[in-house]
């Protein structure tokens, strides 16, 4: 991990706070109860806004319909005051380049973001918005979804305009193998196929269109089989542009062209039942293609912006709909994914009992939300098994979770005994990750490290004054040099158990290591360890006495029982 945001607090205080984002009820003059909505961002852009994405810490992105414009990504962790609203400002990229003409976009569990465009689908870095590639026959620049049963593109084909039936193809965007997934025909000449999605099952898609010619069009809105069977037609008068899914209680949710957003409630949760629908929001601009991000809220893109202070504007937004009663499901590329699980320091991805580690991927935390623990996480003594909403789970055990963000989450293991490989899953905003396999066993060694201009530097200090070793470059002011012969401390990881047992979810542990102990080395010379003990959750401290060696940053090491920290860890020495 990259280590500034990992110490815990005896030792380093580092505190890191959550941007919050201040609900606004201006975007809809109507809301219906049970759901809160703000403005989480809005630009003036060429035509409108249409498809929504988001990036790996849980930034927005958002595609312009009919232009070639690169994507435009908003800042989840900034925000700026216009109109007296608090927004979420444009990123200058440089990186971002320019797309095909499309409007349609969506996360994949590859990591990518996909566009339906004229030339097929454009494979793009999530991270900085730059055109990758293409797989996949030209699309109609609507709607891109991923089919939860098989992780492939979904989207409508170019020729789905002008005639009365369509084909939505299915793409593997690692080979570009292209298959047809369903036909449906329409009673008159299609005008455009629009937002597409699947309901959770994979089983179920649903249709947003129209037929004829503007302004004479005829909106539709269908849910059909895999098979393209018609499962049921349900009104569409409010013209529906795009659509997801809630759970908990279970329904459809369109965002539509009437400056609305409609809900469809199905008896029994069967789609092919008819359902009740009602009118959640009314009072917006003209509404386009929508998203789900891993806070199990609604994004959806508007052709008009209503401030806080009354005020209205043609600048295009992205409005952030969420609800008090569960949450909305997020497609496969937007729900958390766990790319890597890996020993706190030194990203070794082997993992031990009561051992700090590193989870990193997507979508881990809500947009914006970046902190470690604090105070009053800890109910009744006890260390925090979630911060807001994320959780993690070792070998189906609940573990300790210190630091959460969009791109990283690290916890403490659980005390028990784990070993061969064994599942990490991660959930955050009630949604679950893949689950990812790591190797385990009684222990995972490495020493507490910082990073500087690539270097890296174990964290420690003087015994005299408890004073940050380093160079003075480090931390300036505050980080010193240690001298041949002087005690310090270092702090360790995984070391394993000691003569003390580990009550789970502790936050008072301590204990001594079993001799011999641990081997330490700088520049090939070995230190005199005076202690070796674990003094906090997790957290080892180490007494050594520092050797004659010379003046410089050289190598130290440490062996344990076998095994070895990380290697390239560094400790300054000046006479």
């Amino acid at each position: 991990m990259r280590k500034s945001h990992f110490l815990p607090a005896f030792l380093a205080p580092v505190w890191i706070c959550a941007v919050l984002v201040q609900a606004q009820n201006v975007p809809f003059t109507f809301l219906q109860p049970g759901y809160t909505q703000e403005i989480f961002g809005a630009a003036t852009v060429t035509n409108t806004m249409g498809g929504i994405a988001f990036a790996p810490d849980g930034d927005v992105w958002v595609k312009g319909c009919g232009s070639s414009g690169a994507l435009l990504r908003f800042d989840g962790g900034r925000t700026v005051t216009v109109n007296g609203t608090s927004l979420h400002p444009l990123q200058a990229l440089p990186t971002a380049t320019a797309t095909a003409a499309g409007c349609g976009i969506t996360n994949h569990p590859d990591g990518r973001i996909y566009l339906n465009s004229a030339v097929g689908a454009q494979r793009i870095d999530a991270d900085s918005g730059a055109v990758l590639g293409v797989v996949g026959p030209p699309g109609n620049g609507y709607g891109i979804t991923v089919d939860p049963q098989t992780n492939r593109l979904v989207y409508a084909l170019s020729s789905c305009a002008s005639v009365t039936f369509c084909t939505l193809v299915t793409v593997d965007p690692a080979t570009g193998n292209t298959q047809n997934l369903l036909s449906f025909s329409v009673s008159s000449a299609l005008e455009y196929v629009d937002g597409i999605t699947f309901d959770p099952t994979g089983n179920y898609i649903v249709v947003c269109g129209r037929t004829g010619v503007f302004p004479s069009d005829t909106p539709y809105l269908f849910i059909l089989t895999r098979t393209g069977n018609l499962a049921r037609q349900l009104p569409a008068d409010h013209f529906p542009d795009g659509a997801v899914f809630h759970r908990d209680p279970f329904y459809l949710v369109t965002n539509n062209n009437d400056n609305t957003i409609s809900r469809f409630d199905f008896p029994a949760d069967d789609l092919r039942q008819s359902p009740t629908q009602t009118i959640v929001a009314s009072g917006g601009f003209r509404g386009d293609l929508t998203a789900v991000g891993a806070d199990g809220c609604y994004y959806i893109t508007q052709a008009g912006t209503r401030y806080a202070n009354g005020l209205t504007s043609g600048d295009n937004s992205i409005v952030r709909v969420c609800s008090t009663a569960g949450k909305f499901i997020p497609g496969p590329g937007v729900a958390p994914t766990i790319s890597l699980v890996a020993n706190a320091f030194g990203d070794m991805p082997l993992i031990a009992p009561n051992t700090w580690i590193e989870i990193k991927g997507s979508n881990l935390s809500p947009a914006g939300d970046t902190r470690i623990w604090k105070d009053s996480d800890f109910a009744s003594g006890t260390l925090p098994t979630q911060l807001d909403g994320v959780s993690v789970t070792v070998n189906g055990k609940s573990a300790f979770v210190y630091y959460i963000s969009p791109a990283q989450v690290n916890i403490l293991t659980p005390p028990d005994a784990i070993s061969g490989p064994v599942p990490v899953q991660l959930t955050t905003g009630g949604v679950t990750s893949n689950v990812a396999t790591v190797q385990a066993q009684p222990q995972s060694l490495s020493f507490f490290e910082f990073v500087s201009g690539g270097l890296h530097y174990v964290y420690g200090r003087h015994l005299s004054d408890n004073s940050i070793l380093g160079p003075t470059t480090l931390f300036p002011g505050l980080s010193t040099p240690v001298k041949p012969g002087e005690t310090i401390y270092v702090a360790g990881n995984g070391f394993g158990a000691t003569d003390v047992a580990v009550a789970s979810g502790s936050i008072s542990q301590g204990g001594t290591l079993p001799k011999p102990w641990p081997v330490v080395q700088i520049g090939g010379i070995q230190a005199n360890v005076l202690f070796a003990g674990l003094v906090s959750p997790g957290t080892f401290i180490f007494n050594i006495v520092v050797p004659d060696v010379p003046d410089g940053d050289l190598a130290l090491t440490a062996t344990y029982n076998g095994l070895s920290i990380q290697p390239n860890l560094l400790i300054t020495i000046k006479r």
